[in-house]
């Protein structure tokens, strides 16, 4: 048990941000005495769990974790992988929270936490959400391909209103999908019903597609615009976390949904 809990520490120090340790960095920072440390190593490296690209130099995660990471991503449910982050999220802002999961031709609800308000948004699992009207939808509709968006939009002059407050011209919403897709995040001012209010950013997947939206909820007179400035960010961040965590790597160093 002992040898287990010092490997498990060695691996765990590549947690924080640095690629490569040495050998001597390997034990001092796990406190193990260096000869345990190169036994421990050797083991890991053949192991493939750890890889040592020159003779005597440092070492890196190897590539038994690429293995590790496709069976997860592939095994684990999106709801579940994204979980930790909007209950974070709900802690953060107090308001409903939203996870919706694109499957190619919806946006579906999968997911929902409530605030301890009295007065708070509902959502239900297994329900559609509009494309046009919601931040859910919105956020997504606006990483899609042109032609997944035009298919939507189809050959109409006008959008379906829901209230006095939804786009519903076919190039004003356009160039909407521009401002979301330049800012990260789509905003719901009162456009799927009167008096609700909604922030959403899209997540990716590993292969950088959207994958779904992930939105706070409330009434319009405590979700105000004046709290946009705070709540953006962290529904952002949120997105970003869970992108990550499904495997999206920006290839132009520019996170997602940022």
């Amino acid at each position: 048990m002992k040898t287990v809990n010092k490997t498990l520490n060695l691996l765990e120090l590549f947690l924080n941000g640095k690629n490569e340790l040495s050998l001597d960095e390997l034990s001092r920072q796990a406190a193990i005495n260096k000869s345990t440390t190169r036994r421990i190593v050797k083991s890991l490296v053949d192991r493939e769990f750890l890889r040592q690209p020159h003779k005597r130099g440092a070492y890196s995660l190897g590539t038994k974790f690429l293995e590790f990471n496709q069976v997860i991503r592939k095994h684990i449910p999106i709801v579940e992988i994204a979980s930790p982050f909007l209950n974070q999220l709900g802690e953060q802002i107090d308001e409903t929270v939203a996870l919706a999961i694109w499957n190619g031709r919806r946006s579906i609800i999968s997911h929902w936490i409530y605030p301890n308000h009295p007065l708070k948004v509902s959502v239900y699992d297994g329900v559609m959400t509009g494309l046009h009207q919601t931040s859910l939808g919105k956020a997504i509709l606006a990483e899609l391909p042109e032609e997944i968006v035009d298919s939507y939009l189809g050959k109409n002059q006008e959008l379906e209103r829901f209230t006095p407050h939804t786009l519903t011209n076919i190039d004003d919403f356009k160039r909407h999908l521009v401002n979301i897709r330049r800012n990260g995040v789509a905003m719901d001012d009162e456009e799927g019903y009167v008096g609700v209010r909604g922030i959403a950013a899209p997540f990716r997947n590993e292969n950088g597609d959207v994958a779904g939206a992930v939105t706070i909820l409330g009434p319009s007179v405590r979700l105000t615009r004046d709290r946009d400035r705070e709540n953006i960010p962290l529904v952002k961040n949120c997105a970003l976390k869970i992108s990550r965590a499904l495997g999206f790597k920006s290839q132009t160093g520019k996170p997602p949904s940022q």
